[in-house]
């Protein structure tokens, strides 16, 4: 019986572990995109988690800025000396 709980506990653990992760890992580019342009059903998981994410990590918020200012999202790819051509 006790085996029974600690297995339902460490289960219960990883999945919120899971959901930790999810937040603070970043997205592919294209769930960036797809989130700017409309794609993403409101209220969908990945959704959801992408709104939590974007109010945790300042380098897809700067994703997101480039994105609505009219820039391509791989241009943070480029160093400054690379722009000037």
């Amino acid at each position: 019986m006790l085996s029974i709980f600690l297995l339902i506990s460490v289960f219960i653990v990883w999945q919120g572990v899971r959901q930790v992760m999810k937040v603070y890992a970043c997205p592919p580019d294209e769930v960036i995109t797809a989130f700017w342009r409309g794609k993403l059903r409101g209220g969908s998981p990945e959704h959801r988690q992408l709104i939590t994410h974007l109010g945790n990590c300042e380098a897809c918020q700067e994703k997101l800025h480039r994105l609505r200012a009219g820039s391509r999202i791989e241009d943070h790819l480029l160093d400054e000396d690379s722009r000037a051509d």
